[in-house]
């Protein structure tokens, strides 16, 4: 442990399992504690997160984990505080894992690969996304589209039959929506079609701050000029989650999800019939969890602690305690958690230039304006 940065431990005991146990406030060198007193102590902690969450959590098998402000920060371009050790944790737990977002630019292997280089081994797979929703919309109601999104999604709808288009749909920034473009899609909704979209987004942006209109505005304009509402198949929307959970084969009562945007996330899974867990990264602002539509099961201050939620939970069902013990010829298997190491332990610098796709593919500034997020110096 860096000598600049001490770490005490805190008092159990006196302390709400949601505080943090390990706090530079706190007298009492943690340093100075052994291995066994160590574990003796955090286990003690996990007990008691465990019979707190037991209730809530306890059953849980399936996790569904937003990606853009919870798994990884979109300013800073690296993964959230030790994000990669916290998926590595569930699955070994036995828990299912889906990765969820809205639009992204591209397939889900150049999201893959981006996030790849942030120490963030995902499979596309294990990622779904608001156009993979729309797809499925489409084949399940037979419709034939008009485009109008970026040419980097269409992939997505290879094979699908586009002629005669029944549906018009809108998602996504492109250089290619032009007066033309957008004549032909207000002709045919004119004409009774239906209007999709898979992003919402009024801006987005590419590198740090380089703003640019995003698909809402057009989105609007052929609303107001046809009278139209549009079907959203975009978090919150009850569809995508719907088909969500069609892909995955999840039991939402049995399922958790994973958010920093309290409607996008916690409020729209929680109308699904899902609990929700909310991050203080990303999206999250002060006190948004009071602000909810349904009840946020557990507030986490990112997604390593909500993990530690969800372990203790279901060790606590099984009637264990959740241990960071892993063998007596290797000490403890957490040591990197509870040290305040440099996050690069767990992620390779990243030329954000280089990777500014990333904000492209996963980014956009909507109407909310960034919150602080967790620096390197906070240890849980």
């Amino acid at each position: 442990m860096p000598k600049d940065k001490e770490v005490h431990i805190i008092d159990i005991k006196s302390q709400d399992p949601l505080q943090y146990y390990i706090d530079p406030q706190i007298e009492g060198s943690y340093s100075s504690l052994n291995s066994e007193e160590r574990v003796s102590d955090i286990d003690s902690y996990h007990e008691q997160l465990g019979l707190k969450y037991k209730e809530s959590f306890g059953k849980i098998k399936y996790i569904m984990i937003d990606i853009a402000g919870t798994l990884y920060d979109e300013i800073k371009v690296k993964q959230t505080h030790k994000a990669a050790h916290a998926i590595a944790r569930l699955k070994s737990g036995g828990f299912q894992l889906q990765f969820v977002i809205n639009s992204i630019k591209g397939m889900p292997i150049d999201l893959c690969e981006c996030l790849k280089d942030l120490g963030l081994d995902l499979q596309p797979s294990e990622i779904f996304t608001s156009i993979a929703a729309t797809v499925m919309y489409l084949k399940k109601n037979n419709l034939r589209p008009y485009l109008m999104v970026d040419p980097s999604v269409l992939p997505y709808f290879k094979g699908m039959d586009k002629k005669d288009p029944n549906v018009v749909i809108v998602g996504l920034y492109s250089t290619q929506l032009n007066y033309s473009l957008m004549a032909k899609g207000l002709r045919l909704l004119v004409n009774g079609t239906p209007l999709l979209s898979f992003n919402l987004a009024a801006k987005e942006y590419t590198g740090v701050g380089i703003q640019r209109l995003g698909p809402g505005p057009f989105l609007q304009c052929l609303q107001y000029l046809t009278q139209t509402e549009q079907i959203d198949l975009a978090k919150p929307s009850p569809l995508f989650f719907e088909n969500a959970f069609e892909k995955s084969g999840f039991n939402p009562e049995e399922c958790v999800m994973i958010g920093d945007d309290i409607c996008e996330d916690i409020t729209g899974a929680g109308k699904y019939g899902v609990r929700g867990i909310l991050v203080k990264t990303g999206d999250y602002r002060l006190d948004d969890e009071k602000k909810a539509i349904v009840p946020v099961a557990a507030v986490a201050k990112n997604l390593f602690e909500a993990a530690l939620i969800l372990l203790c939970a279901s060790a606590a069902d099984r009637g264990e305690v959740y241990s960071v013990a892993l063998s007596s010829s290797t000490g403890t298997e957490d040591e990197t958690i509870l040290d305040d190491q440099d996050e690069t332990l767990v992620h390779n610098e990243v030329d954000i230039n280089k990777y500014s796709f990333l904000n492209e593919v996963c980014g956009y500034y909507n109407d909310r304006a960034k919150c602080k997020v967790i620096t390197d110096s906070q240890v849980w």
